[in-house]
């Protein structure tokens, strides 16, 4: 018999966020819990009933990493970076399992992950931490995090590593209509995801914006989708002609180490205008302009592939595009419901795909930021937030991060118990926010 050893789940990790811009908090299990971000929930102050707003539902998965690893000449290895049972999906997605453990250690503001797991070539490591720097408000109120990769091939052979992370979508949660729109932009050796909305912004406290970033290796990402399609949840699936699948972005993933770079910036919004009989009486012109809008979603264009690789040619007659229109349409109110009331689009996904020779090292940065400027008193009156002063949007709280990066964590590292020198003491000049005189200060660090 096999020996299990038993722990109990740990429910308190390292906060993430800037000081004053609410928190996100990683823990043991690798996941991401408490999210603080929107001025709501239990931590938040009491808001008038004229300015009151849901607090998004956020579980652990509203982030997730997944590592691919692929030696030559062997069969993909995929797992989960982080360990709670219910979130694996034995029965579709059972290759994607969990990694065998995670040794945590977190040191405020830092918490360094070690995921363990015999299968995997490659060793994997993070280090998760915001950006905090003494006497420098302009860094510490940065609302947004780091998660800093490092992979090492632990093989004689060249292997082939991807990394993604998923991002579900909280922006508006409550409005009647969400008015999503993301945007994916690359800059140089990082891509950007931005996630907004237009939807009305008096007395909705989570209406913002959000977003991430990685910078290093080949970039590949999913611009916006449906969440039943990132996360590969299972209901009841609709009849479909082309055979009984699930439709998970994963599965892509682990075949190619790659996303489909789609380029959707908002929902399809079919569900509302069409059905299936109104659908067949379009002119083919009209059903080509469909094709097209499908096509820049991920999961329509994955089928797309799916039934192109089938057949051995895509979809061409009018008969057979009108089939693969009607089979979205079907995913569509699978997905979103009839009349498309779920509003489940919206969430994303990128990926860094590199190869390691024997033995070698190499880094991906991932970057996580946030903007709502809603912040109410229980008055009515609006408090805000500090960094408004310094960002206008989640998409420039990503864009300072990555490129300060370096230099950022350099000074928030010098903080963290045991990182210092063997001297004990070391002087650091740090630079004061705007307009203040150059600070000398002594860092007081633990001798060992």
């Amino acid at each position: 018999m096999p020996v299990i050893r038993s722990q109990i789940v740990h429910n308190s990790g390292i906060i993430l966020g800037g000081l004053g811009t609410g928190s996100v908090e990683v823990r043991p299990d690798g996941y991401f819990h408490e999210w603080q971000i929107f001025n709501t929930g239990i931590w938040a102050p009491r808001q008038p009933e004229c300015c009151s707003a849901p607090a998004p539902e956020v579980t652990p998965e509203g982030i997730q990493f997944f590592v691919r690893a692929q030696k030559k000449g062997a069969a993909p290895v995929v797992r989960r970076l982080g360990m709670r049972t219910e979130i694996n999906n034995i029965y579709s997605l059972a290759w994607a399992k969990s990694v065998e453990s995670i040794d945590f250690d977190g040191r405020y503001p830092v918490a360094k992950l070690s995921y363990n797991d015999r299968e995997l070539p490659v060793s994997v490591e993070s280090r998760i931490f915001s950006p905090f720097v003494p006497h420098n408000q302009r860094i510490s109120g940065t609302p947004g995090f780091y998660a800093v990769f490092t992979l090492k091939n632990r093989t004689s052979a060249v292997t082939e590593v991807s990394l993604a992370a998923s991002l579900q979508n909280h922006l508006a949660v409550g409005a009647e209509d969400r008015k999503l729109s993301n945007v994916v932009k690359r800059t140089g050796n990082s891509v950007f995801l931005d996630m907004n909305t237009s939807a009305d912004r008096d007395c909705n406290s989570n209406v913002g914006s959000m977003g991430m970033s990685c910078t290093g290796g080949q970039l590949s990402w999913i611009s916006g989708d449906y969440r039943q399609y990132l996360a590969g949840y299972v209901k009841k699936v609709p009849d479909s002609p082309y055979g009984l699948v699930h439709e998970c972005y994963l599965h892509g993933f682990r075949e190619k180490g790659e996303l489909s770079c789609s380029t959707a910036s908002s929902p399809l919004d079919w569900s509302r205008k069409l059905k299936a009989v109104t659908l067949k009486k379009l002119s083919f012109s009209r059903k080509k302009i469909l094709l097209k809008e499908a096509l820049r979603h991920a999961f329509a264009s994955n089928i797309w592939r799916r039934i192109t690789k089938v057949n051995g040619r895509p979809p061409r007659t009018e008969d057979e595009i009108t089939a693969f229109l009607t089979e979205i349409l079907g995913k569509l109110n699978y997905f979103a419901g009839v009349e498309g009331r779920d509003q489940t689009w919206g969430d994303a996904a990128l990926c860094s795909k590199i190869r390691l020779r024997p033995g070698e090292t190499k880094e991906i940065v991932f970057t996580f930021g946030w903007h709502f400027p809603n912040h109410y008193s229980k008055t009515g009156k609006i408090l805000g937030h500090m960094y408004e002063r310094w960002f206008k949007d989640a998409g420039s709280v990503n864009r300072f991060l990555v490129s300060g990066y370096a230099d950022i964590e350099n000074r928030t590292t010098a903080f963290v118990p045991g990182s210092c020198s063997n001297s004990g003491i070391r002087s650091r000049k740090f630079e004061p926010p705007t307009g203040s005189p150059p600070i000398l200060m002594h860092v007081l660090c633990p001798i060992p």
